[in-house]
């Protein structure tokens, strides 16, 4: 035996209370049998005292390189000692009378530390983070009002790559004694990014949305008592707007029973009904306090008018080329289409940042609508087809918009090809939503409005829902290990757009989704 696992051997010999020992062992397995490794029979004798233990070893020399050894044995110590150990303590607290614990006892394992932490950030588990003095200190400050006095703080990555490129998310746990509060850190990343990205920007309107706008409108709202008022949002603890640590604590979500969306699923019908729903109950405030509160209305407003890129026009056109150009390669064969396509590319700046949409920017939009930034819960954790409730984060690139920008780039990107034929219907499902909430603040939601003029907002806008799906959806369907690193990209001195210069690993599926969006596009005159 290895002098390593002869050392291994002692340890668990000397825990036990083994002295005067003999170790014997035997090869367990014969050829077939474990393609991983390697099973080894240890046999620990003290007098009457025997313990017997398998000794499962990796495979060394040439093999390694062919199979993925050593990411296999971490996968299978991890479970070991921290899946497997939350799921005992998490039974025990619930007394499950027949828990789970059909599994070998575990006694010692070796190569843990740094590499286990090394390989799991890769592939997206979660590991431990330190927080910063001024994060330390907000959390301290959040755990004072809330009475925890005699407390434990830690902290673990709370997102992967691909799940949000404007920020660290990191999941924070307050702990004393029985008590616990679960929280959300969001900050804003440093270095060479914020060269190419308006990071204080978006965390300023984030800010600003949860503090100034979200405020008003629970204010608003209970004054008129509404029966179902727009909500759907995480609560706000405290907040950071010094450059460049700017950051929000909202609740985590998650330990409420809300869960994501797989992202590289289409949604079912009740899920979209949902969204829409909710979008519906978000807009009517908007177009509610400029009819009834138009001071306080136009105050916020003030501030919400312009998109946070507003002032990188360039980079966005660089953005949008680089985009279309991707998409065009699948129409290389179809003259007719990319002479659409060619045509919808050139306009597309002019959209982007035309002006007249200010005559059109009726409400404040949510503006990022990828299913990233939806939460759903249920009402039976075992039935997730049916949502009862929705939760929408993220709200940096809210602004002051047409409801059909929301509408079309949540429903464009999301919608199977049989419910985007089909779309009319889910209009008229957001714009009675929309009316029985207007007509709660003493509106008449056919003055302010009407269905006819939401079909017009969707036949000038949704084409830029049409473009944003271009873009996201290719991020949707990719692994988070493929997934663009933004802060690699960067620091390395590449341009930011060279980032989204890649094709996912199931490139047909992103193929069809983009000829399927098209092909309804055209034959419904948003192209």
């Amino acid at each position: 035996m290895l002098a390593e696992r002869s050392q291994l051997m002692k340890k668990i010999a000397s825990d036990n209370d083994f002295t005067d020992h003999q170790v014997t062992t035997t090869t367990e397995s014969v050829r077939g049998d474990n393609y991983m490794g390697k099973i080894t029979t240890v046999t620990e004798e003290d007098g009457n005292k025997k313990m017997g233990l398998i000794l499962r070893s990796a495979h060394v020399g040439k093999i390694r390189k062919q199979m993925s050894i050593h990411k296999v044995h971490l996968r299978e110590i991890f479970l070991y000692e921290e899946d497997f150990a939350k799921f005992k303590e998490f039974q025990e607290e619930y007394r499950i009378s027949k828990p789970f614990q059909k599994y070998a006892k575990l006694y010692a394992t070796r190569h843990k530390i740094i590499r286990l932490v090394d390989w799991f950030r890769r592939v997206g588990k979660m590991t431990s983070v330190e927080l910063s003095a001024e994060q330390s200190q907000l959390i301290e400050k959040i755990a004072s009002d809330n009475d925890f006095i005699d407390h434990q703080v830690k902290a673990i990555t709370g997102s992967v790559k691909g799940d949000n490129y404007l920020g660290k998310i990191t999941s924070v746990t307050v702990e004393d004694g029985n008590r616990k509060l679960e929280l959300i850190l969001k900050s804003a990343h440093v270095g060479e990014m914020r060269n190419q990205m308006p990071i204080h920007k978006a965390y300023m309107r984030e800010i600003f949305v949860y503090e100034q706008v979200f405020a008003k409108f629970k204010e608003f709202q209970e004054e008129y008592r509404i029966s179902e008022p727009f909500q759907s949002y995480p609560k706000l603890y405290a907040t950071s707007d010094v450059e460049p640590k700017e950051c929000l604590v909202m609740e985590n979500l998650r330990e409420s029973g809300y869960k994501l969306w797989n992202r590289k699923q289409l949604m079912n019908p009740e899920h979209i009904s949902a969204v829409l729903k909710e979008y519906a109950k978000l807009h009517a405030v908007s177009f509610a306090m400029a009819e009834k509160k138009p001071e306080e209305f136009r105050k916020l407003a003030e501030v919400m008018k312009n998109h946070i890129w507003e002032n990188d026009r360039e980079l966005t056109a660089t953005y949008i080329r680089s985009v279309m150009n991707q998409v065009l390669e699948f129409f290389e064969d179809d003259p007719d289409t990319t002479e659409v396509l060619e045509a919808f590319e050139k306009r597309l700046p002019d959209m982007y940042f035309d002006p007249s949409n200010d005559s059109e920017s009726f409400v404040f939009d949510h503006g990022d609508c990828w299913c990233n930034n939806l939460m759903f819960g249920y009402e039976n954790q075992d039935n997730s087809s049916v949502p009862s409730s929705v939760r929408i984060i993220d709200w940096q690139l809210s602004k002051l918009a047409s409801p059909a920008m929301d509408l079309s780039y949540f429903f464009l990107v999301h919608s199977p090809k049989e419910v985007l034929y089909d779309y009319e219907k889910y209009l008229k499902l957001y714009h009675e939503t929309l009316s029985k909430n207007l007509r709660e603040f003493s509106c008449d939601p056919e003055t302010l409005f009407p269905y006819s003029v939401l079909l017009e907002h969707w036949k000038k806008r949704a084409c830029l829902g049409v473009y944003t799906a271009f873009s996201i959806v290719k991020i949707m369907l990719c692994d988070s290990e493929d997934a663009p690193d933004l802060d690699e990209v960067v620091e390395g001195g590449k341009d930011l757009m060279e980032i989204f210069n890649f094709s996912p690993k199931d490139d047909g599926v992103y193929r069809t989704r983009i000829r399927d969006l098209v092909e309804f596009s055209i034959k419904t005159g948003l192209l």
